[in-house]
């Protein structure tokens, strides 16, 4: 609506132009929320994986520094034998160390991408599958999971890879299972292996679960979900990841 002078709109002109203005201004504070909400779930973001390379790669060089002035010591004063397990232990580490990195970046890649859950998560699989001798099988009772928005899928993605690393590194499991499933209004996903287990509530502080759980417990957090860890020593661990979901769609 327009006109060359204010005199020759009517009540219901102006009326019309405050109402649209009105709505036009809510609409342009609610894309500004939305571009500030999702820059501070980028810096949340960021923070984590910071955390996770200071707790996870930092933790590793400092073990790698430690082993190679073992290996420098046995070196001087002859013990070839020992010199020799100091080694292998360090190309144990390496190895594990570059599994790390790898199922990382493949994570935080397929979390980002326009990949839908299901076939993001066979990806993921087929690549863990490659470098790990853990048999891992991908359940789910529907073709059409809820539609999850994004940041949603993106952030289950990576709960999974987290779970299936920790299992690789310290469950000494041979199988593990991840499922997918819709109960009522929840979007569950388990993650469940038949390794040794462990008790809680008697971890030495520092153990891989008080970490690595964390770390799950914190993206479940993100997207108003829960996490729930079932675990006795040899009984496996079962690790639950419940998302609320209206009308098929995340929260």
């Amino acid at each position: 609506i327009g006109a060359r002078n204010r005199s020759s709109l009517g009540s219901d002109d102006i009326r019309l132009l405050v109402n649209t203005g009105t709505h036009i201004a809510v609409a342009i504070e609610n894309a500004q929320l939305h571009q500030k909400v999702r820059a501070a779930a980028a810096i949340e973001e960021r923070e984590r994986i910071a955390r996770e390379m200071h707790d996870g790669v930092a933790q590793v060089l400092s073990y790698i520094n430690v082993k190679t002035q073992a290996v420098k010591s046995f070196l001087d004063s002859g013990h070839l034998d020992a010199t020799r397990a100091q080694l292998q232990e360090l190309e144990d580490t390496c190895q594990e160390a570059y599994a790390d990195v790898r199922e990382s970046i493949l994570g935080l890649r397929l979390a980002t991408a326009n990949t839908a859950l299901v076939p993001a998560l066979k990806e993921f699989i087929s690549h863990f599958l490659q470098t790990s001798d853990l048999e891992v099988t991908l359940e789910t009772d529907e073709d059409n999971p809820p539609a999850l928005s994004p940041a949603h899928e993106g952030q289950i993605i990576r709960i999974v890879q987290e779970g299936l690393t920790n299992i690789r590194k310290h469950a000494v499991a041979k199988r593990a299972w991840v499922r997918l499933a819709t109960t009522g209004n929840l979007f569950e996903v388990t993650i469940t292996d038949n390794g040794k287990g462990f008790d809680a509530s008697h971890l030495p502080k520092g153990e891989w679960p008080q970490f690595g759980l964390r770390t799950m417990k914190e993206r479940a957090e993100c997207i108003n979900g829960t996490l729930d860890v079932v675990s006795a020593p040899g009984q496996g661990t079962k690790v639950e990841l419940k998302v609320p979901v209206s009308g098929g769609v995340g929260l």
